[in-house]
This record gives structure tokens, C-alpha cells and sequence, in this order.
């Protein structure tokens, strides 16, 4: 929060909605390197690279600034969005979020379903034995 304190004592008045529009990406940017990295852990970079690609496509395909976001092995990279208007810049972050983590539950949802099936025939194969 200092960070943003400072920032915004740096800026006019002029400036202060761009650098409200900053201090918003700043706070998208920090959500998604969270959640890169703790599902990048848990089911791969390959597969969060996936994910992430899914996303920003579906992303571009209702806003086409949303290319300006970009992303590797290392996360993704909201620093481009600060160049838009803050409203547009924030309608971008916010959907390109909800894309991500909508995928993430489906992917979630499938292995759980998965794992869940094969308990269930596990159960069921040892209760025909017992």
C-alpha cells in the first residue's frame, strides 16, 4: 500500500485517474502472479501455459487490447494495460480473471469427477470381492 501511496503523490490531478488506472493493474497483476504460481505448482507450467492461452484468446475475442497482455514460462504480464484508459484497462484484467479462473474450475471440476469415478469403481470392484 506504500507503493501505491507513493505513486499517487507523485501524480497531479491531471494524471490522478491514470494512476488509479496503474495502481488497479498493479493490484490484477499481484492476483494473477498468486495464481500462476500456486497452480503453475500444482498441475504444471505446461498446463497452466494452456490455460492461460485459452484464456487470453477468449479474452481478445470480446476485447481485442486485450493483446497487450502477454505471458511465458516466468507469468503474465499486465504492464501494457496501464497504457489504456483505466475503465478499459480494468474491464480487460476483470475478464481476462474470470476467463482464467473459469477454465482453471473446469479443469479442477474434470479431475475431481475423474478421481471420483475411479474411487467409486475401486469401491465397487472391492465390495463385489468382500
Amino acid at each position: 500500500m506504500k507503493d501505491y501511496c507513493r505513486l499517487l503523490t507523485k501524480c497531479n490531478l491531471l494524471d490522478f485517474s491514470l494512476c488509479i488506472g496503474v495502481i488497479h493493474i498493479r493490484s490484477y497483476q499481484h492476483m494473477i502472479d498468486e495464481m500462476f504460481n500456486t497452480v503453475g505448482q500444482a498441475v504444471g507450467v505446461h498446463v497452466i501455459l494452456l490455460v492461460v492461452e485459452h484464456s487470453l484468446w477468449k479474452t481478445k475475442h470480446k476485447y481485442e487490447d486485450a493483446e497487450r497482455i502477454h505471458f511465458s514460462a516466468e507469468g503474465i504480464v499486465l504492464d501494457d494495460l496501464s497504457q489504456l484508459e483505466p475503465e478499459k484497462a480494468q474491464a480487460i484484467a476483470e475478464e481476462f480473471i474470470t476467463m482464467f479462473v473459469a477454465a482453471l474450475g473446469r479443469l479442477v471440476g474434470k479431475q475431481m469427477a475423474l478421481q471420483l469415478t475411479q474411487q467409486l469403481n475401486e469401491d465397487s470392484a472391492s465390495d463385489m470381492e468382500g
